[in-house]
């Protein structure tokens, strides 16, 4: 609580409740993938282009991305702290597990500076530049890294693996 002082008084009138700092946590990597698959799951079952509907109108993963938090999470204030985790969670994992690093890609948050006219392009991992987050600027000889075309297959064949979730064995 903090005190309210009067111009003449040293003494507090009265006390107003403390602003709550927010502290985003991080989550563990199965919740995070959990989350991912919640995503998808929520993405495909509100897709009718997926289950073979003809596609009136479209909307890109990271434009979803909000629809599930919001979905999720009922009002702004906690929209806005689980994007804040869930993002600073992503970036987390992305340089140690493939299933971050490919959500993240298909998100166009992140990108590879793999550029048709790059040089480093065939060169070994070692002197390749490392992943960086995307700045919104692409150079004009690169493709955009959220294709929304390829968004939509890599959901349509998560939800053909899906299907037969018994016989589907992660590592």
């Amino acid at each position: 609580m903090k005190p309210v002082f009067s111009d003449e008084s040293k003494e507090p009138v009265d006390w107003l409740p403390r602003e709550e700092m927010f502290k985003p946590k991080l989550a563990t990597w199965v919740q995070l993938k959990s989350t991912i698959w919640e995503i998808y799951d929520h993405r495909i079952h509100h897709a009718p282009e997926i289950n073979g509907a003809i596609n009136t109108s479209y909307m890109t993963l990271e434009e979803h991305l909000l629809v599930f938090m919001l979905d999720k999470h009922k009002n702004r204030v906690a929209t806005e702290r689980a994007m804040v985790e869930f993002l600073a969670s992503l970036k987390y994992y992305v340089d140690s597990w493939q299933r971050a690093k490919v959500y993240a890609q298909l998100l166009g948050i992140i990108t590879n500076n793999e550029t048709f006219l790059d040089p480093r392009r065939n060169v070994t991992s070692e002197k390749k530049l490392p992943m960086r987050l995307n700045n919104g600027l692409q150079d004009e000889t690169e493709l955009g890294t959220n294709d929304i075309y390829l968004q939509e297959f890599y959901l349509y064949a998560y939800n053909m693996i899906q299907k037969d979730r018994k016989n589907f064995v992660e590592s």
